[in-house]
C-alpha cells in the first residue's frame, strides 16, 4: 500500500533502507507500519495476545494427551478466540 500511495503521490524515490530485511522501502511504508503499531499498542493489542496465549495452556496443558472432554472445551473456547482477533484485527 504504501509502495502505490508514494508513486501516487511522486514520491516514488523516496525510500529508506530496512535494516532487518536490508532492501529499501517507501518512505510512507515505513510510516504506516510505525503507525499501525502504535496504533496496535495503544489499543493494547499485545496484552490480547499474551491473554490468548496464557489462555491456551489453561485450556490445554502442556504434556496433557486430548481426551473427548478437551474436544468440548476447545469448541467452547473458540467463540472467546474469534472474539479475541476481531479485537485485534479492528480498530
Amino acid at each position: 500500500a504504501g509502495q502505490s500511495i508514494s508513486m501516487q503521490m511522486g514520491l516514488g524515490f523516496a525510500s529508506m533502507v530496512d535494516p532487518a530485511n536490508g532492501v529499501s522501502v517507501p518512505v510512507l511504508g515505513q510510516f504506516f507500519t510505525m503507525l499501525v503499531t502504535l496504533l496496535f499498542l495503544a489499543m493494547n493489542g499485545h496484552l490480547v495476545v499474551f491473554e490468548v496465549i496464557a489462555e491456551s495452556f489453561v485450556t490445554l496443558p502442556v504434556g496433557e494427551g486430548l481426551s473427548g472432554n478437551h474436544f468440548w472445551i476447545i469448541a467452547g473456547k473458540l467463540g472467546w478466540v474469534m472474539g479475541a482477533a476481531l479485537l485485534l484485527a479492528l480498530p
